[in-house]
């Protein structure tokens, strides 16, 4: 949180065992760092990138003559004009983190980031305060009631908030290379997810009406670890709109919770050459779904004409090419 941290010639500042998978053993919230920049590492493999807190960034200065960084809070974005702000010369090929406080914004109709090279990070100061708006209130056919101001970003993050959508179709965000999500509520259902990788983590989804948590409409590779589903009888609706595609879905340590008997938890849909494979692992628990005839299980159900997925028990293979495997 403060100090001076410099080290004797070809000795590390900070170092991390690169066997620690996943994740830093640093959280770096103050501090000059002489000659060693704690937001630009390659740890575990290059799985870790940055030693510094979410929230916090390292601006480089100088200490008694000698090149280092200060790494200091990133100050809070207040309004939607400070959001636009922050946004707006946001530069091809970097990353850029903006801290919100209190309050509902979007990016709705904004094209600074749209098209560009940038990895954008939005930190919300809880799902109690701030509140991140997808699309408007705006009824059209099709994509058009998607949000494009993410369109062809290398990387988007959101963490802290609630993510706010109503239930029309093709809502969420276009063309989007990678999305995730971390300790964000879900309000509504979304189908929109880019055209990559998803990650939710410790997420939690609320539906009241009669309609689906999310579809997996748009994304490749969704993973959901640690998450929460509060639903009225239909959960994952694992569903693509024509051309080819093989595609993954991961779900871990999860809960689903209906408040009635409908649906099973994730409904395989068969439309097209869609393939999918589905993996549960971990300890994987549901409430009030329906057993499935075909799958004998409450988790997941193959629809008629769906005869291409598989899908996975740990690493135990159950279904594939529309049958159970005995």
């Amino acid at each position: 949180n403060g100090g001076v941290f410099e080290a004797q010639a070809n000795k590390f500042v900070l170092n991390q065992n690169d066997y620690i998978e996943n994740e830093s053993c640093f959280s770096v919230k103050g501090g000059i760092f002489v000659g060693f920049n704690p937001a630009e590492v390659n740890e575990c493999h290059g799985k870790v990138t940055s030693f510094v807190a979410d929230g916090y960034r390292a601006v480089k200065t100088t200490y008694n003559g000698k090149e280092a960084w200060k790494v200091e809070a990133i100050p809070a974005v207040t309004t939607q004009e400070g959001l636009n702000d922050a946004i707006a010369d946001v530069a091809e090929g970097s990353t850029a983190t903006v801290n919100l406080g209190a309050g509902e914004f979007t990016t709705y109709d904004n094209t600074s980031l749209k098209g560009k090279n940038v990895t954008v990070s939005y930190i919300g100061a809880g799902a109690d305060k701030t509140t991140f708006a997808v699309g408007t209130d705006n009824h059209t056919k099709g994509e058009a009631n998607g949000d494009y101001s993410l369109d062809g970003v290398t990387k988007a993050s959101f963490k802290n908030m609630t993510i706010k959508v109503d239930n029309d179709n093709y809502r969420g965000y276009i063309r989007v290379k990678e999305l995730e999500f971390e300790n964000c509520v879900f309000e509504n259902r979304i189908s929109y997810w880019g055209v990559g990788k998803v990650t939710f983590k410790n997420c939690t989804f609320n539906q009241t009406a009669d309609d689906y948590n999310l579809w997996t409409y748009s994304g490749k590779d969704f993973l959901f670890d640690g998450c929460t589903f509060n639903s009225q009888g239909k959960c994952i609706n694992a569903f693509k709109d024509g051309g080819q595609c093989e595609y993954t879905i991961t779900i871990r340590n999860c809960h689903f919770v209906s408040t009635k008997v409908n649906k099973s938890v994730v409904e395989l849909k068969a439309n097209k050459s869609y393939k999918y494979t589905l993996y549960f692992e971990g300890e994987n628990t549901c409430e009030k779904f329906r057993v499935s005839e075909l799958t004998g299980s409450a988790l997941y159900n193959s629809n008629a004409g769906e005869t291409d997925s598989s899908v996975f028990m740990g690493s135990l293979q159950v279904w594939t090419a529309g049958h159970k495997v005995e």
